[in-house]
């Protein structure tokens, strides 16, 4: 068993600091991180010269949005959404407008769809345009005067084929010729490629995960095994989840991570490393497979395009993580190099264990 290390009372002044400023960065990042979803949902669908929309969204980024939290607000209650339905409504109207050859659709009332509270809320509402339907454009605003890193991913239902579109600060709009042909399927792929890198890049959790699995070293072999491992894992829960078979409520699922995240680091700190950190990241690689799962099931994708899409989103999520593996290998290997290498993993981990617990406490009392 390893000798117990406590970042703030390390007898070593330098890296007592680097430790202990450290924890203290991980455990107010993960606050942030805990409280601020980022992305949003959007799914279109066309009915005549009608456009119904659904927004799925974090309550408590929209309880922000609305004014009725701040950043570091627990969540408020329902019926708080419910009594601000008028300013809710209000905020979608300007904040999602919707065109058709240039000119404005007229939105419709707002519906609350609280089925999946308090993991989800869902606003849905209908966008009247000018008939018939030709080329339409949808602009995305509604949160970035309260998080610029704001995400919107979106999808648009036609007949035969699905259209995706990501929406940011950046590029707010989306525009298609309804007369156009349909993209090719490369061209759809390469969308939820890219989604996938992006749903890794910032799902701080499954980072978190990854680093607390890296960060006790080892060669590059046993480094490729334990990521591989993890892809297999969650690629199998993906597929399951995706289509079907397998259903998790969110709230453990996500309960689930978190505390995958503490186990891992407090085995880092309680016992010398074995030839199986593999197996651990297959078992929980498995729940984290229902947690990336749950970006497609917000987009709301339709059967058709199904397979295509989940293979093409899961490259992605393995792109990232085997850029993640590149990046910190170097560093993995410097550190493993110092004598100070054994404080420095007990000192990470020990940040990793609290970010763990943290998520895990917000997650099942938030």
């Amino acid at each position: 068993m390893r000798r117990a290390f406590l970042p703030c009372a390390s007898a070593d002044g330098i890296l007592r600091r680097v430790a202990c400023g450290g924890w203290l960065l991980l455990v107010a990042l993960g606050s942030a991180w805990a409280h601020t979803t980022q992305v949003s949902y959007s799914h279109l669908r066309l009915a005549g010269s009608t456009v119904h929309y659904t927004l799925a969204v974090s309550p408590h980024d929209l309880a922000v949005l609305a004014g009725l939290a701040g950043p570091q607000d627990p969540l408020v209650p329902l019926a708080a959404f419910q009594a601000a339905a008028a300013r809710l409504e209000a905020a979608l109207h300007q904040g999602v407008r919707v065109e058709n050859d240039g000119q404005p659709c007229a939105p419709g009332p707002l519906r609350l769809d609280a089925a999946a509270y308090p993991q989800t809320l869902r606003l849905h509402t209908a966008y009247h345009c000018p008939a018939p339907l030709a080329y339409l454009t949808v602009t995305f605003t509604l949160f970035l005067a309260v998080d610029a890193r704001h995400q919107n991913l979106g999808t648009l239902e036609l007949p035969g084929r699905v259209e995706e579109f990501l929406l940011t600060a950046e590029l707010p709009e989306f525009a298609i010729d309804l007369a156009a042909l349909p993209r090719s399927a490369a061209a759809r792929a390469w969308q939820f490629v890219r989604l996938g890198v992006a749903h890794i890049a910032t799902g701080y959790d499954h980072l978190a995960f990854l680093l607390a699995l890296l960060v006790a070293g080892g060669g590059l072999r046993s480094l490729v095994k334990i990521v591989s491992a993890f892809t297999v894992a969650h690629s199998l829960t993906l597929a399951l989840a995706t289509l079907g078979v397998l259903a998790l409520p969110e709230r453990l699922v996500e309960a689930g991570i978190a505390l995958s995240i503490a186990y891992v680091a407090a085995e880092n700190v309680l016992w010398r490393q074995g030839q199986r950190r593999w197996l651990v990241a297959f078992g929980f690689g498995l729940l984290h497979g229902l947690g990336f799962y749950g970006v497609l099931r917000a987009m709301a994708l339709p059967r058709q395009g199904l397979a295509l899409a989940l293979l093409a989103f899961n490259l992605g999520v393995e792109a990232g993580q085997v850029g993640l593996v590149l990046l910190c290998y170097p560093a993995l290997r410097y550190v493993t190099a110092r004598p100070w290498h054994g404080q420095a993993v007990v000192a990470l981990s020990l940040a990793l264990l609290g970010l763990g617990l943290y998520w895990f406490v917000q997650r099942v009392w938030y």
